[in-house]
């Protein structure tokens, strides 16, 4: 499954997937060392200093609170990226493929720093859990220049 791609993720790891795979499963592995100090001061092949340090952000805010990352919070495109991880490590709680149909995400325009993600009439139903940790992580973003808005019907 190295192709795939899930709201959006494939740009942030642009084609190296593998060496994703293997850093991501060392950090899982070695939760409680500073990823970013980590990653700034890896050297892996094929990645620019600048790739390591977003890779490093990414992996530093993909869960938790965003305050600690705030500064990076600047950068647009570092946003769009973190915010797709952070829903995809949501939507993947459960660790089984979710359920994105009738799901949308969209950034009305580059200038805006609003994104809304919107889902089908009867999804937070069917999927309790995922709806309350979404509404959380929506709470979370309005805490930082961002909004993100969570809208079902």
């Amino acid at each position: 499954m190295m192709g795939r791609r899930f709201l959006g993720i494939q740009t942030v790891i642009s084609g190296k997937t593998r060496f994703f795979r293997t850093v991501w499963g060392a950090i899982l592995g070695l939760m409680r060392l500073n990823f970013l100090s980590v990653l700034d001061n890896a050297d892996a092949l094929g990645f620019s200093l600048s790739e390591m340090h977003r890779l490093s952000l990414l992996v530093l805010g993909h869960r938790g609170k965003l305050r600690k990352i705030e500064l990076a919070l600047t950068d647009p495109h570092l946003t769009t990226q973190l915010l797709a991880l952070r829903l995809a490590v949501i939507l993947c709680h459960a660790r089984r493929e979710p359920d994105l149909q009738g799901m949308t995400l969209l950034r009305p325009s580059p200038g805006v720093q609003r994104v809304r993600l919107s889902y089908r009439a009867g999804w937070a139903e069917a999927f309790p859990q995922s709806a309350h940790l979404l509404r959380e992580e929506a709470l979370a973003w309005q805490k930082t220049p961002w909004t993100l808005d969570i809208v079902g019907e």
